[in-house]
């Protein structure tokens, strides 16, 4: 269904990130939001996103997520494709 919202997008740096900055604790962060979804039993996907990410893809990921976590920078110009009350948690 094209109207499903069920994806949580985490959106990373990789493992040296840019500029310096990267989420010490990625790992043990994902780990936590799988299980967390996992318990909610909502038919919730976490999806693991990074900056190679097309045009494409990422107007279809976004359409469809649910939830937007990830550490400041250019990738979160991809929320636009988001719909209206998708939650964005923004690390500073």
């Amino acid at each position: 269904d094209s109207n499903v919202m069920n994806l949580v997008i985490y959106m990373s740096r990789g493992s040296t990130g840019r500029n310096g900055r990267r989420v010490n604790n990625e790992k043990q962060l994902l780990e936590s939001v799988h299980k967390l979804l996992h318990a909610r039993d909502k038919n919730e996907s976490l999806v693991f996103l990074d900056a190679s990410l097309g045009l494409a893809a990422s107007k279809y990921f976004f359409s469809k997520a649910k939830c937007i976590i990830g550490l400041h920078g250019g990738m979160f110009y991809n929320q636009r494709f988001a719909r209206p009350h998708t939650i964005v948690i923004e690390f500073m």
